[in-house]
Formats: C-alpha cells, sequence, structure tokens
C-alpha cells in the first residue's frame, strides 16, 4: 500500500521481492527513492507495485508500508532522457 506518511520506526525485518529478485528489508513505511536504491532500480526507472493484481506506478517522493511478501517490478521512465 502507498502511503504518503513519514515513518515513524522499523520493524522486523520481511521479505518483499523486485524483479523476481528476493530482498529482506525492515517492515514499516518505506520511501521509494529508497527502495529503489536497495533493490538496484536505476534512478530514471519507475518502480511499480503489483496490488491486487493491479500494477501501480509508485512515485519517487511516496511512502509505502512494507508488511512483507510485496511484489515490485521496475521499467523505464519513457519521460526520462537517456
Amino acid at each position: 500500500m502507498t502511503t504518503t506518511s513519514n515513518p515513524v520506526s522499523a520493524g522486523p525485518t520481511v521479505t518483499v521481492s523486485c524483479n523476481n529478485k528476493p530482498f529482506d528489508i525492515p517492515s514499516g513505511p518505506s520511501l521509494v527513492a529508497k527502495l529503489k536504491v536497495i533493490f538496484g532500480v536505476p534512478e530514471c526507472d519507475v518502480l511499480l507495485q503489483v496490488i491486487d493484481g493491479r500494477v501501480v506506478p509508485l512515485d519517487n517522493a511516496a511512502f509505502v508500508d512494507i508488511v512483507g511478501r510485496e511484489l515490485f517490478l521496475s521499467q523505464p521512465d519513457s519521460a526520462c532522457a537517456s
């Protein structure tokens, strides 16, 4: 789930995946831009989250509430200059 609130504190470590690779990260609110760094997603790419079978683009300034088993994907941003 995407939220706009600031993180309060990190919780226990949980596993999420990005581009079919598992990552162990702290649960709780996480800044999308920070997740991109953890996942090795280029700054110019868009991070997407699969929510209820829908692919939702995430804003770099948004926070995602990590609870475990979230699925993320990345793709090049067509608006970004190469």
